[in-house]
């Protein structure tokens, strides 16, 4: 009578661990690959949303688009200009 209990036991509890089991996989797959993708997303760098606000704050006044005022001849408002002269992409 034990006996049939026990294996009755284990046959209610069986499937239940199983399918828990995988759920949880499932669960942290997805967290896995979502935090992989917000990874490869946060490396890519916005120049106009990211950059050129610093360089406005701090370069501008020295390094920005009136040429009367441009030292140097380092243009740092137009992304191209920048990342041909001094600011290395990546």
């Amino acid at each position: 009578m034990l006996e049939a209990m026990a294996m009755r036991s284990k046959t209610v509890w069986l499937p239940a661990v199983q399918a828990w089991s995988r759920a949880v996989v499932v669960l942290v797959a997805s967290v896995a690959s979502l935090t992989a993708a917000q990874a490869s997303e946060e490396t890519a760098v916005d120049f106009r949303r990211e950059i050129l606000p610093i360089l406005a704050t701090n370069c501008f006044a020295c390094h920005g688009p009136d040429a009367h005022e441009r030292q140097a001849d380092l243009r740092l408002d137009q992304e191209q200009a920048a990342t041909e002269t001094v600011i290395v992409p990546g």
